[in-house]
C-alpha cells in the first residue's frame, strides 16, 4: 500500500506545477501585442491541463490528509 507522505509528496507536487504554470501562463498573457490578446487557442488547452493537473492535486491532498490521519489514529 502506498505510504501517506508519498501521497502527499506528489500532490504537493502537482499543486505547485499547476500554480507555476499558471504564473507562467499570466505573465505571457500580459506580453502579448495588443491584436493577439484575444486569447489563443493554445492557452486554451493550457487552462484546461491546469485545472485538471490542480484538481488532481488538490484532491490528492485531501485524501492524503485524511488517509495520513487514519493511519495515525490506528497506530495511536
Amino acid at each position: 500500500m502506498v505510504k501517506p507522505r508519498v501521497i502527499l509528496m506528489i500532490s504537493g507536487v502537482l499543486v505547485l506545477i499547476g500554480i507555476g504554470i499558471t504564473a507562467y501562463e499570466s505573465q505571457t498573457m500580459d506580453n502579448l501585442p495588443g491584436k493577439e490578446k484575444n486569447y489563443p487557442e493554445s492557452a486554451a488547452i493550457l487552462d484546461i491541463l491546469v485545472s485538471t493537473v490542480l484538481a488532481v492535486g488538490l484532491v490528492g491532498l485531501g485524501l492524503g490528509m485524511i488517509y495520513f490521519i487514519k493511519s495515525r489514529a490506528k497506530t495511536g
